[in-house]
């Protein structure tokens, strides 16, 4: 839990970051707003609303020390994704086109973030926090940024340690039935069985 805290505030602080050099990213207002769209429902309730937590906190520390841009002060704009794609697509529009937010920071699940990229694309800064999923950024867009490892990366270092150190003769793999749950499966039994290891 402590890690999606960690890529909260790296993620408020890459968007400030990316807003503040000349101010051209702002839009005009008394405050920059940054749009934080988590699963407040649904599936991914805790990890949301942790992350939101932690997110209030980054700004609040952000805001005492005189904030961005000369002195304005940081807004978060807080949406519920669901843990829904659909939902997901949409908070990113009503922020966009409704709330004139000026970065998008979000995303826990690859579903939802491969939806909203698409809703985001080369329109506004977007930060995923966690999906890891390579499409999300392997098509995303040239706004697209993640914080975490896909799951290429961590499944490689992963499988390397358990084909070199747990002399394994077979596994099973249980995932979840979505682009992520697919994608880490597939690529676990791709190296378990280039390392000799049956997978049932």
């Amino acid at each position: 839990m402590r890690k999606i805290g960690y890529a909260l505030a790296a993620s408020i602080t890459l968007a400030v970051a990316a807003i503040t050099p000349n101010g051209s990213n702002a839009q005009d207002g008394n405050s920059v707003k940054i749009g934080l769209i988590l699963p407040l429902s649904g599936a991914g309730t805790f990890e949301g609303q942790l992350g939101t937590e932690g997110a209030r906190t980054v700004v609040d520390m952000i805001n005492e020390d005189g904030g961005i841009l000369g002195g304005r002060k940081v807004e978060i704009v807080e949406y519920d994704d669901k843990s829904s794609p659909e939902e997901g697509s949409s908070a990113a529009r009503r922020a966009m086109d409704q709330d004139g937010v000026d970065a998008i920071v979000g995303n826990m699940f690859s579903p939802v973030a491969l939806a909203m990229k698409e809703v985001t694309r080369d329109k506004i800064l977007h930060v995923a926090i966690a999906p890891q999923y390579p499409n999300v950024t392997k098509e995303g867009h040239k706004w697209l940024f993640r914080m975490n490892e896909t799951t290429l990366m961590r499944g490689a270092n992963f499988s390397k340690f358990i084909c070199e150190n747990m002399e394994l003769k077979s596994v099973a793999i249980l995932a979840i039935n979505d682009d992520y749950g697919r994608n880490d499966a597939g690529n676990f039994e791709k190296y378990f069985t280039d390392c000799g290891i049956e997978v049932k």
